[in-house]
């Protein structure tokens, strides 16, 4: 039987835009403090990207993380989706 990955993850906006290092730091780690405290995992298993090509979230970040607890009120994406998909369109 074919095991199911899900992957909680947060589209939080767009992409930090600043140059100084200590921003984009500080920024990070909000991010990642407050999506694991919402996904009830470590700090250090949230992982993160920037949106490089879509329509809809293009230059945004996206904090991820595997799990198999998952918030009765996070959006189940449908047997045909991944994240990547998704976030592509």
């Amino acid at each position: 039987m074919k095991r199911i990955e899900k992957i909680l993850f947060w589209v939080i906006g767009y992409a930090d835009t600043s140059d100084r290092v200590t921003d984009i730091i500080r920024t990070l780690r909000a991010g990642a403090n407050e999506f694991a405290a919402v996904a009830k995992a470590p700090e250090e298993e949230i992982k993160t990207l920037v949106v490089k090509e879509s329509a809809h979230f293009k230059h945004m970040r996206v904090f991820y993380v595997k799990t198999d607890d998952v918030p009765e009120t996070a959006f189940h994406l449908g047997k045909d989706w991944s994240m990547l998909k998704w976030l592509s369109c």
